[in-house]
């Protein structure tokens, strides 16, 4: 399959974090913090980025790893490889008390998963 737009290239020092676009200007993973990242209680992710004028979803390395069942490693190298293939999004109930719910999907060989990210008006809950 076909690489995503810049998929597995370097995130831009302007995002103040490690980690490589999954779909540059829109998705990235992130494995080293810095901006505003926030926990939930199921997942991390950083929220408020912008680059280039767009709003980016940034989802810890490690959590992805854990949901495909690999370790990051071989998730950064699938990523680098194209073999991580994001599947697109579905809206989901929220179940933390935010207003909307946002399911992110990934298939790596045979195993797929999502990370669900919910947001409030003030700021993003997992």
């Amino acid at each position: 399959m076909a690489a995503m737009r810049g998929q597995g290239t370097p995130l831009p020092d302007s995002l103040q974090c490690e980690g490589a676009w999954v779909v540059e200007d829109y998705l990235y993973l992130y494995w080293g913090s810095g901006g505003d990242v926030r926990a939930g209680p199921t997942a991390q992710f950083s929220v408020g980025a912008w680059y280039q004028g767009n709003p980016c979803v940034g989802l810890d390395a490690d959590q992805l790893a854990g949901a495909l069942r690999v370790d990051r490693t071989t998730l950064i190298a699938a990523n680098r490889d194209w073999s991580l293939i994001f599947l697109g999004t579905a809206n989901m109930p929220p179940r933390h008390g935010g207003l909307r719910a946002t399911a992110y999907g990934f298939r790596l060989g045979d195993r797929e998963d999502y990370l669900t990210i919910e947001t409030n008006p003030h700021e993003g809950t997992a």
